[in-house]
Parts: C-alpha cells; structure tokens; sequence
C-alpha cells in the first residue's frame, strides 16, 4: 500500500517506540564524509551511559525519508539518494570511531508515494525511476566505502541496492528490520 511522508515517520515512530528505542529525529551526524553536517531523518537510538556529548545516544538504526521522485544529480552536486548514502554511512562510522565499535547500525532509505494529503505525487512511479535510485545509492555507498574503509566497520561494505525500500514494501522488512536495530542495541549495550 502506498504511503504519504506521514504515514511512513508514524509507522517508524510507532515502532522505534514498541521495540524500547529513543526516537530521534534529524540526528545530527558531523562531520559527514562530504564534509557537511547531515541531519539523518529518523533514528532508533540507545542512550550510552558511558559516554558524553554526541555519543550520549547512539542510533542503532537510520532512516533516510524521501518522494519516490526525489530529485536527479544535478552538474556537481549530490542528488538525495547521494546525500543519503553519506548521512547512513556516517551513522556507521560515529559507531566505529567515536564509540569503538565494530556495528553497522540498520539502515534504509524509504521511497513514499503520496504527498501529505494521500494524493499520488505529480511524478508518476515506475521500476525504472527505483531502479536508478537503488542503482546511484549503491554505487555512491561502495565507493565511500572504499574511500574510507579505515573509518567504518568492515560490516558497512554490505549497505548497497537493498537498503533503498518502497513504501509498499516497508511493513514486509519492518520486522527484519527492526531484528538489525535489536541486535545492534545488544551489542551497544554489551560494551558498556
């Protein structure tokens, strides 16, 4: 079933708060491999009592929230899909460096197609337009992968094509999703 914006935060929010995870939106994540900050649209975190400033609440999953029609590389600059690569990629390697661990958090960049009022967007979808978008994504994570291998955990190589989901298929990943989330909070929790 198709979502709005709405409906996809909701149900994330939803079940980020029934799992036992801080829900916080816009999880500022600096520097970003691009150099820019990258606020990250939604994250499950897990509070670390053993640290201080921006390692108090490390996400044990990301969540990137785009249109399905989320805009094309422009001359020079990084489309949505890019930039979103970026803000996921730095989640995993606030984990690995500023916290010490080996995690990839999970993570999934989430295509909506109604707009706010439940009316489809003025781009119609098709396989095509997704298939580009998981394309660009997972080539631009491999190749900030390789860039900086030495700052992730070896885990992160797996972040590719199958991180980009469409609304319709959200509630199917949801549980093994959230299953990814869990066994990162565990493993966060183990270390404190």
């Amino acid at each position: 079933m198709p979502f709005s914006m709405y409906d996809v935060y909701a149900l994330l929010i939803r079940r980020g708060v029934e799992s036992g995870f801080d829900v916080v939106p816009e999880y500022r994540v600096r520097p970003s491999f691009e150099q820019t900050k990258r606020e990250v649209d939604l994250t499950w975190c897990i509070a670390n009592p053993s640290a201080t400033g921006s390692c108090r609440l490390l996400p044990a999953a990301a969540f990137e929230i785009e249109g399905h029609d989320v805009e094309r590389r422009r001359e020079g600059k990084y489309n949505g899909i890019e930039k979103d690569a970026d803000s996921l990629l730095s989640v995993a390697r606030l984990l690995s460096i500023d916290a010490a661990l080996d995690l990839m958090p999970a993570v999934a960049v989430i295509l909506f197609q109604l707009g706010a009022g439940g009316e489809p967007h003025k781009r119609a979808m098709n396989s095509e337009n997704i298939a580009g978008h998981r394309r660009r994504f997972g080539e631009h994570s491999r190749m900030l992968a390789q860039r900086h291998a030495d700052e992730l955990p070896a885990k992160a190589v797996h972040l590719d094509e199958s991180a980009v989901i469409l609304d319709d298929d959200l509630a199917a990943r949801l549980d093994q999703i959230t299953k990814l989330a869990i066994e990162c909070r565990n493993a966060i929790l183990a270390r404190s």
